[in-house]
């Protein structure tokens, strides 16, 4: 993998992400690799742990909010 190091720790639980569902599909592999959890009105929003990426669960379903490109 270019753009880590060896020591990273990364995500690697693959989730389905389209649409409304079960939600704990998706946040308990997060909350196990410790993201940080924020609600709002408009839904949840997860931001990981080294703050690159962070996604949100809104009415539609789960979406990519941001994404930081590791430097």
């Amino acid at each position: 993998m270019t753009g880590f190091a060896s020591t990273d720790r990364v995500l690697v639980s693959p989730v389905y992400l389209a649409g409304p569902g079960n939600s704990t599909v998706v946040t308990c592999p997060l909350h196990a690799a410790d993201w940080t959890e924020t609600r709002a009105p408009a839904g949840q929003m997860f931001s990981s742990p080294c703050l690159r990426a962070q996604i949100a669960e809104v009415p539609d379903g789960w979406t990519i909010s941001s994404r930081k490109d590791p430097n």
